[in-house]
């Protein structure tokens, strides 16, 4: 008789009589199902069992029980009988609603979570390319690790040709130069190298680099000094920047709440620097994002770092995701947003005030359309106050990354209060959106309200296109300056625009409103702000400057730093048509302005 097997390897069925059709006779003691088998074995056994499960005995139905009473509806309707109970005492007074973004793709408005299209390369197919070249590429391991499918096609050779490109933090290699990506390396944490030199097959002289990292080692041959040098300078910076977790923040209070995350102050454990921490969900670890939405988070996360450094712009100092979330560590801004500088004094600012303020979004706009970025969503919620009453501008969500100048977008998006005509009209628009919500904001800081108040896509639509009632002015607080600026910001044809021109902001920059404005000190920040002495003092803590009932609601989500969801996937080499990589994992996504060795000063 045969050996008896274990449950892991468990015995064939008996074998197929093809003359007949049928099984072979097996005892009623059951067998475990072969690992292959035909379609009509399949048929033929779940006809079998049919005919035996009619005599079996019939299934008890269980007993039945009374249906659950409904829960109370929190929230009275005309239709709803009145309820026994004291009625539930009205909340007290909260301040005035802040207005969220909305947008819209191919005419329908989007539910968040309808899935779009992910590509988990988009947000390195849109970054700048830091190298690259033709170069031989050779893996090597040291002795006892395993040759995981990732790399064993790289053993069996030498070496291998590939065209290869460092974007962000990561090395892409192609077979060919117009192929898609073969294989992808991220050098995080690696000792990078250049010191030695190879003679290939034919007696020329290869020049190495070396990547190293966890016993595994991946080699570049290039046939320059300099080409080498270059990229080992280009790795090295790469492999020596901070990779940041979730458990380096320690949270402190919620600060905000937009259309695309919630956003708390925490500290750097590792530094101690109070940062806001903007936080996106994946929909579930599945980027349930609708198409809009994905490619707003790519161009967020690509222009936060790509104006890292400009002037009146919020820092980015830390990026990183996990498998539910995305996560941006902005600079903490102690002066809150210029709505609630607004909201606390119940109206609006002095002339003075509202033209420092407006100077400075208008710089932080230009040195965004310079890099050809569309905002998109200028408000009073967007733009902050530093502690020293300076301004930055913040929440890239809906920001358009263009590919020239001249470019024009078409999605239907913003806030509706602030949505410029020539996107509710739906046609093709580029940076004169942002010059019409200036003029609205400009109106809005110095009266208290936007000039065109509305709550719907289609009220806001009417507004412009339909309503016959005229803007109302107040020359009482408003000079005929301010007048003529908000007016000749807020034209409905883009063309006659101003801003919109030849010159651009230039045209803005020299209308009378700003005529004492010195443009070169504001940049340098020599102009002292104009709300610096309404701040209250530091000594009154971190969040003196924010509505905290507004707030207090706020929870973050339960979340885990996962390392499936770091650059450490993407080491020794991962070859994409053998490995792909997760749907919901965005290549490059994590970054830091520090170093790994950043501590406490």
């Amino acid at each position: 008789m045969p050996p008896d097997r274990t449950l892991s390897n468990p015995p064939r069925m008996p074998p197929h009589d093809r003359r007949s059709g049928s099984l072979a006779p097996v005892s009623a003691v059951a067998v475990p199902l072969p690992r292959r088998f035909s379609l009509r074995t399949i048929k033929r056994r779940s006809k079998s069992r049919m005919h035996d499960s009619a005599s079996l005995p019939p299934t008890p139905t269980p007993p039945s029980h009374p249906p659950l009473p409904k829960r109370p509806s929190a929230r009275s309707t005309p239709f709803s009988k009145p309820s026994a109970t004291p009625p539930v005492q009205p909340a007290p007074a909260t301040p005035r609603p802040r207005r969220m973004a909305f947008f819209r793709e191919q005419g329908v408005m989007r539910e968040r979570n309808t899935p779009g299209h992910v590509d988990p390369l988009a947000l390195l197919a849109k970054m700048p390319v830091r190298a690259q070249g033709w170069l031989y590429v050779a893996v090597h391991a040291a002795p006892g690790l395993a040759h995981g499918h990732i790399t064993k096609w790289m053993f069996r050779r030498n070496v291998v040709k590939r065209f290869a490109q460092v974007r962000g933090s990561t090395v892409l290699l192609y077979v060919n130069r117009s192929d898609p990506v073969k294989e992808i390396f991220s050098p995080v944490g690696c000792a990078v190298s250049s010191a030695d030199t190879v003679v290939n097959r034919r007696g020329a002289v290869e020049h190495n680099v070396n990547i190293a990292k966890n016993g595994y080692t991946i080699q570049l041959r290039l046939k320059s000094e300099a080409d080498a040098d270059h990229w080992a300078t280009v790795l090295r910076n790469i492999s020596l920047v901070r990779q940041p977790r979730l458990a380096d923040f320690q949270l402190i209070a919620p600060i905000g709440e937009g259309a695309s995350g919630k956003v708390f102050l925490v500290r750097d454990l590792k530094t101690g620097r109070k940062l806001a921490l903007k936080c996106m969900s994946k929909k579930g670890g599945s980027f349930g994002f609708s198409a809009s939405e994905f490619r707003h988070a790519v161009d967020e996360r690509l222009a936060h770092e790509h104006m890292n450094g400009a002037p009146f712009i919020v820092t980015l100092r830390h990026a990183l995701q996990t498998e539910h979330k995305l996560y941006l560590a902005t600079e903490f801004c102690e002066g809150g947003d210029v709505y609630n500088f607004v909201d606390v004094r119940g109206g609006g600012v002095t002339e003075h005030q509202a033209r420092i303020i407006a100077a400075q979004v208008l710089l932080g706009l230009k040195a965004l359309h310079d890099e050809c970025i569309v905002f998109r969503d200028l408000k009073p919620e967007n733009v902050l106050l530093d502690s020293n009453g300076r301004v930055r501008l913040a929440d890239f969500g809906l920001c358009k990354m263009l590919d020239a100048s001249d470019a024009l977008t078409r999605t239907v998006c913003g806030t509706f209060s602030y949505a410029a005509a020539e996107i509710l009209d739906e046609v093709g628009y580029g940076a004169s959106c942002d010059l019409w919500a200036l003029g609205t904001f400009l109106y809005h800081i110095m009266i208290g309200r936007p000039p065109r108040v509305a709550g719907s896509l289609q009220e806001a639509r009417d507004n412009i296109f339909e309503s016959k009632e005229p803007i109302i002015w107040y020359s009482d607080v408003m000079s005929e300056q301010a007048m003529s600026l908000v007016t000749a910001l807020i034209e409905i044809e883009p063309q006659r625009r101003l801003g919109c021109g030849a010159q651009g902001v230039a045209e803005v920059c020299a209308h009378p409103f700003f005529k004492d404005v010195d443009w070169m000190a504001l940049a340098e920040g020599e102009v002292p702000p104009a709300v610096t002495a309404e701040l209250p003092p530091a000594e009154l803590g971190d969040l003196r400057n924010f509505n905290q009932d507004e707030w207090r609601s706020i929870r973050m989500d339960e979340d885990l730093d996962c390392p499936a969801y770091t650059e450490s996937v993407l080491w020794p080499l991962r070859n994409l048509s053998h490995n792909p990589l997760p749907r919901d994992f965005l290549v490059s996504y994590s970054y830091s302005c520090e170093s790994a060795g950043a501590q406490r000063p």
